[in-house]
């Protein structure tokens, strides 16, 4: 398993900072509207932070039926508030059942992003990138989160290290933001993250 490098973690910290407030403001408009705050065309098409604009900026966009996107809203409400205990996996394998994907493929990818939404700061979102930079082959969330907790256990003396110069401005843009969730677990998870995707463009 690889160490940190400087270089990496400079670009990623550049990363991080610009894409922290947007980040947020899709988790919190994610958390109004699992609270029937507002509807599901509102959420849908908002045009900072709605749906459609994360899983446009997330990539994932390719990875549902265009028919099927407001479905596709109204299931993962109706399942993240009825006390299911999903994991991503299954998750993914439940979507693919309901059709709401592609060719009836199992979207790890997808549904990593959707609960990254739903549970910021325990999930970090999984891609081609950040699976490159840990080693992993397969396609389970399960091994993925295996590796990167490897990871960030091996690391946990140098992560804040990189992290701790850019936390007031960090704090400054958390103050902008309606919503109560564990930031300091969470600045972390996001900073991984995105070390990793950096690591895994080289």
């Amino acid at each position: 398993m690889m160490g940190i490098t400087d270089i990496v973690a400079i670009e990623s910290l550049g990363h991080l900072l610009a894409n922290y407030k947007s980040d947020l403001e899709y988790i919190a408009l994610f958390d109004s509207f699992r609270k029937n705050e507002i509807t599901a065309d509102i959420y849908l098409t908002e045009r900072n932070s709605g749906f459609q604009g994360f899983i446009n900026e997330f990539r994932v966009a390719r990875n549902i039926k265009k028919e099927k996107v407001k479905d596709l809203v109204c299931f993962i409400k109706k399942s993240m508030t009825c006390g299911n205990s999903w994991t991503v996996d299954k998750f993914a394998e439940e979507i693919k059942k309901e059709k709401f994907t592609h060719e009836g493929k199992v979207m790890v990818v997808l549904v990593s992003k959707i609960f990254f939404l739903a549970q910021p700061e325990t999930i970090i979102p999984m891609d081609s990138l950040n699976k490159k930079a840990l080693g992993l082959k397969g396609n389970k969330y399960e091994d993925f989160e295996s590796k990167i907790n490897n990871f960030i256990e091996k690391n946990r003396n140098i992560l804040p290290k990189y992290l701790s110069p850019v936390c007031k401005y960090l704090e400054e843009i958390e103050k902008s933001i309606n919503i109560k969730i564990d930031f300091e677990k969470y600045r972390m998870n996001r900073f991984t993250d995105k070390y990793l995707w950096a690591k895994g463009r080289k």
